[in-house]
């Protein structure tokens, strides 16, 4: 049953129309270091420096991967959790 007096919980809206940009934009963080690693395992730059280098791009490459799907994940789970509508004077019903 739903309260008449209740209206769209404008930040769960919020929350789930910046999803799919988070989502492309999280895509993009875990292949930000492709070209810079495609160049390397290609030889155009070999030295020990140059492994070093390697391994820290691919490091920062899996870290940033990481992030980029907790951070939708969690808005995926706090969309879950927001009630659809809320009361008129609740923060989340003038969301913009």
């Amino acid at each position: 049953m739903t309260d008449p007096d209740k209206v769209e919980n404008r930040y769960r809206s919020a929350l789930h129309a910046a999803t799919p940009g988070a989502q492309t934009q999280a895509s993009w963080a875990g292949s930000a270091f492709t070209s810079v690693l495609s160049a390397l395992a290609h030889e155009a730059w070999v030295s020990t420096t140059a492994d070093a280098f390697s391994q820290q791009c691919t490091d920062m490459q899996t870290k940033a991967a990481g992030a980029g799907g907790d951070c939708v994940g969690e808005m995926t789970s706090r969309y879950s959790r927001e009630p659809a509508k809320v009361e008129p004077t609740d923060y989340r019903a003038t969301w913009y």
